[in-house]
């Protein structure tokens, strides 16, 4: 398995800082090296942490996406689930829909286009949801079991996310009754599987319980990102 310095870890990611827009880091390799660089043995993700925290004004700069079209969409009602797909992560993620979840409250939607125009280059968030307690709307990366992608990517996904999505046009899609749409507070969040097979739920356990990733942290705290996780009862996801 090939590894890497620090310094070679630094200079990838400045390479990608320095090429603007940034609005597909998420989707570089580098962001997904699990390992520790091979002089210092600290994690790429530290690493890379460290130079984005450096950098907060260029991830700020990632420009919104005016939307003409609602971001609700209308046949997404008629759930769909191919049980024969392979991919559990989307299948989960329509499972979760239009359920009451702890701390994230009710999932309005799955896979919500952010493109306006089909060039546009932009994803889908996997979910959002809204808490009727804490008045706070969650956009939502969801990472399921088998993931092997790291929490940085996650982190870095749900933020690009956050600044793409024309939030105005967003909270218009799913209106709330008797709430004040300008005091409604819009959270970028990551939402992991509780699985030992899921490295993003691996990485934010040492994360929070072990102190390991301190500079992610900090990272994340920087982008306002939150974390939850939830247990996946297989009797009934069974996939």
């Amino acid at each position: 398995m090939v590894t890497y310095s620090k310094q070679e870890t630094i200079d990838r990611i400045n390479k990608s800082l320095q090429t603007p827009p940034i609005d597909n880091l998420y989707n570089e390799g580098f962001i997904n090296w699990a390992g520790k660089t091979k002089d210092t043995k600290e994690y790429y993700t530290e690493v890379l942490a460290y130079e984005l925290l450096d950098n907060l004004t260029l991830l700020h700069s990632i420009r919104s996406i005016s939307r003409k079209n609602p971001y609700k969409i209308i046949d997404h009602r008629n759930i769909n689930i191919d049980l024969t797909s392979n991919r559990g992560e989307d299948i989960f993620a329509k499972r979760l829909a239009y359920l009451e979840i702890e701390n994230l409250g009710k999932i309005l939607d799955y896979q919500i286009p952010l493109k306006n125009i089909q060039k546009d280059k932009a994803g889908d968030i996997d979910l959002v949801s809204f808490n009727k307690e804490r008045n706070t709307f969650h956009l939502i990366e969801l990472k399921y079991e088998n993931n092997n992608e790291t929490l940085l990517r996650a982190i870095l996904e749900i933020f690009t996310y956050y600044k793409v999505v024309d939030i105005n046009r967003l909270l218009q899609s799913f209106p709330q009754e008797n709430v004040d749409v300008n005091k409604i507070k819009v959270i970028p969040t990551v939402l992991v599987a509780e699985n030992e097979n899921c490295r993003p739920y691996k990485e934010l356990e040492e994360m929070t319980f072990s102190g390991e990733r301190p500079i992610l942290k900090a990272l994340s705290l920087a982008l306002g990102v939150e974390f939850y996780s939830i247990t996946i009862d297989t009797s009934q996801y069974e996939l």
